[in-house]
């Protein structure tokens, strides 16, 4: 099986939160997808953006690239972006590159929810 065909993303969006979930392999073959995703403005548009990478089981630099271009897109229309990740193969490669200091970084999805929202 291909880290395409492995890869998969929901969207969930509510006025008070959009929530992604990314699964399988998060690489130069798929980060695409998930630019794509995210810079779909008309869906995306609450307050919190909450990416849940639980299910990721691979993730490169490119992979890393798009959780900060994530990031600059959420900040620009005042939405805070929070990840779901505090174990797994995308929580390793924040960790490592030190990402984890400048992310938001919860370790479950109700944890994000309930994390005081953007000022």
């Amino acid at each position: 099986m291909s880290d395409i065909e492995e890869f998969d993303i929901s969207v969930d969006s509510t006025p008070e939160r959009d929530h992604v979930q990314v699964s399988g392999h998060l690489d130069i073959y798929t980060s695409s997808r998930l630019r794509e995703a995210l810079n779909d403005s008309a869906a995306l548009t609450s307050p919190v953006l909450v990416i849940d990478l639980l299910k990721v089981a691979f993730m490169d630099s490119t992979g890393l690239g798009a959780l900060v271009a994530a990031r600059r897109q959420a900040k620009l229309r005042g939405a805070e972006l929070r990840l779901v990740c505090q174990r797994g193969a995308a929580y390793r490669v924040i960790r490592i590159t030190k990402l984890d200091q400048v992310l938001s970084v919860f370790g479950t999805l109700d944890e994000a929810l309930a994390a005081p929202g953007p000022a």
